[in-house]
């Protein structure tokens, strides 16, 4: 008489080993811009870095979910793995704004795990930054948390050098802009940049240019220019040096050149610039390079 009692709390044990572990919950979301690093966005149309952190209890095997706000696009949806100093611990795909996070094989143990995507502003959202503005973002998860970032969309310095690169990943090669404002063009300088000994990279002589910017948006972003020569180009595949005259009449002097990646273990790469007066370094400075691809 007692088998069906028997029966019936074995059916109950195996109706509890199969329910979902979902005790898992995100700790962070950050958003950075892909060029800089930073929070200050100089160009609206940059890429732009979220990476989320979450906490994985062990047995985890439900799916949880992190909604990136709709003014993001671009995202790319290929599968990838959620990493834990390095090991995989389950996988993300994106779709649609919501990125999903799935646990093959359940941890064994409680760990930490995070994971990094790209996006670009939609073109709608670009067309609401008119102006410079900070504005804020909310991220939701599947666990009930909400995220609240920010970014500061300010304008170009035009009072000091700025350096943007990226890369087209079709043929392996990065471009850099020099901006350098006119106001520091007030004697003959030479403009040295080149790409840090690390990037392994050879340019591309016979397709750089430059050019006088003379009109620009509330950004301080170029909507106008001329192109102009220096006094002087002693350029090499390993660097560019060009020697300006002081009588130009613009915002800034822009020098665009391309240069070709020779390591294929390399993905990242630096640019520094330099001014120098009679020989003297002036200023240097230095941007990381952005993850455009085309």
């Amino acid at each position: 008489m007692l088998l069906p009692f028997q029966f019936l709390i074995s059916c109950l044990s195996a109706v509890r080993l199969v329910v979902a572990i979902d005790n898992s919950f995100f700790t962070s979301v950050d958003i950075r811009d892909v060029t800089t690093s930073y929070r200050h966005v100089l160009d609206p149309e940059h890429w732009f870095m979220i990476e989320a952190e979450l906490f994985v209890c062990a047995g985890q095997d439900k799916d949880v979910f992190l909604s990136i706000p709709e003014d993001f696009t671009s995202i790319a949806e290929t599968p990838f793995n959620l990493l834990h100093k390095s090991q995989a611990v389950g996988r993300v795909v994106a779709q649609d704004n919501i990125v999903k996070i799935s646990f093959p094989n359940p941890p064994s143990r409680n760990i930490t795990a995070s994971f990094k995507i790209v996006a670009k502003l939609s073109k709608d959202a670009l067309v609401s930054i008119g102006e410079p503005q900070v504005v804020e973002y909310v991220f939701h998860s599947s666990q009930g948390e909400s995220f609240k970032e920010w970014l500061n969309y300010v304008g170009k310095s035009m009072d000091e050098v700025t350096v943007n690169s990226g890369h087209y990943e079709h043929n392996r090669t990065t471009w850099y802009t020099v901006d350098v404002p006119i106001t520091q063009l007030d004697e003959p300088v030479i403009i040295f940049s080149e790409p840090r000994t690390d990037a392994y990279t050879k340019i591309h002589t016979d397709k750089t240019r430059c050019e006088l910017v003379t009109s620009v948006d509330a950004f301080n972003e170029a909507t106008e220019w001329v192109p102009v020569k220096p006094i002087e180009d002693l350029s090499s595949e390993n660097a560019i040096d060009m020697t300006f005259d002081k009588n130009l009449e613009g915002f800034y002097l822009r020098i665009i050149y391309f240069a070709e990646r020779l390591d294929r273990a390399a993905n990242s790469g630096q640019v520094n610039f330099q001014k120098r007066l009679s020989g003297e370094i002036d200023s240097e400075r230095e941007a990381s390079e952005g993850a455009d691809s085309f």
